[in-house]
């Protein structure tokens, strides 16, 4: 449910039309377990998705 919430949030306000659907799901397991840390290579949409919550996004 939280992974659909994020991705439509995130949705309304990023310019790039793609799909959000893993990118949602590695969000919402990060704002579940959080504190939490997720490495990324799309670190823009990553931290889109979990903005507001206690989740760092890093580069690899």
């Amino acid at each position: 449910m939280r992974a659909g919430a994020l991705r439509t949030r995130a949705e309304r306000v990023r310019r790039k039309k793609r799909d959000l659907t893993v990118d949602a799901i590695v969000a919402a397991t990060a704002v579940e377990l959080a504190p939490s840390v997720v490495l990324t290579a799309d670190k823009p949409d990553l931290e889109l998705l979990v903005e507001g919550f206690d989740v760092k996004i890093s580069a690899v």
